[in-house]
This record gives structure tokens, C-alpha cells and sequence, in this order.
């Protein structure tokens, strides 16, 4: 089998047509795998903050172990501490802030 073009006549040979469409079938499939895998993926990761999330409300965890540098994660990791010496610290830069600085942080 062979098809022509309307706008040159020139055959196209079966098998090069059958490439094309076995190329653009391939294409599609890939495509669909990969908007599967982000919706599998965004699933899996939403469970997991929604996890964190309600171990956070139940005070059994901390949903991260990242905080500001005055505070450190307690032993059992289920909240935080804060440590006197920074804490200290922080209360003496802000007190050297200018007035309109430090008013506005406050608000």
C-alpha cells in the first residue's frame, strides 16, 4: 500500500507512514505514563503531609526539624526548646534596631 500527497504526488511509502504513527503512538503513550506518575507522586507526597500534619495536631511530632537558630528540637522530637543564650541574643539585636524597624516587626 502507498499513499500520495495531494500537493506533490509524491508517494509516501507504507512502511515510512507506519514508523510515523508507530513514533507518535509511542509519544502518546509516554506522555500519559508521565502525567500518571505526577499524579501518583503528588498523591503519595499529599498523604504524607497530611500524615505529618496530624501527628503535629496530636503533639506526637514535629511536622519539620528545621527552626530559627535560638530553638532546637527536643529529645523525643516531638516539639521544641528554646535555648536562654540566643535566645538572649535575639533580644539584643532587636533592641538595637531601629525604632521604626523594630515597631513594624512586632505589628
Amino acid at each position: 500500500m502507498s499513499v500520495r500527497q495531494l500537493s506533490d504526488r509524491c508517494p509516501i511509502i507504507s512502511d515510512w507512514l507506519s514508523e510515523i504513527i508507530g513514533m507518535r503512538s509511542s509519544m502518546i503513550y509516554r506522555k500519559r505514563k508521565q502525567c500518571y506518575e505526577y499524579r501518583n507522586n503528588s498523591e503519595k507526597i499529599g498523604a504524607s503531609w497530611a500524615q505529618k500534619r496530624k501527628l503535629a495536631r496530636e503533639g506526637r511530632a514535629v511536622i519539620i526539624g528545621h527552626c530559627p537558630s535560638w530553638l532546637r528540637q527536643t529529645e523525643d522530637e516531638k516539639g521544641f526548646e528554646s535555648m536562654p543564650e540566643r535566645v538572649k541574643l535575639v533580644h539584643r539585636v532587636r533592641a538595637k534596631q531601629e525604632p521604626s524597624h523594630a515597631n513594624l516587626e512586632r505589628n
